[in-house]
């Protein structure tokens, strides 16, 4: 049995990447309590510092 892919919204996974980075809860508490691996999270928050700068881009 094969299982299928969870597919999360990018409001979702922001707004948990910037829960880990107020630093308020461990990333592993905040991975806990929303179902998902701490991996998954530690990926998230790399992504999302490595494109932060595309905010301020002008084109």
């Amino acid at each position: 049995m094969s299982r299928t892919r969870r597919n999360f919204s990018a409001k979702f996974k922001s707004d948990l990447v910037l829960e880990v980075l107020k630093g308020e809860k461990e990333l592993n508490v905040i991975a806990t309590e929303n179902g998902i691996q701490p991996n998954l999270l530690r990926n998230w928050k790399k992504e999302f510092l490595e494109k932060a700068s595309v905010v301020f881009s002008y084109h």
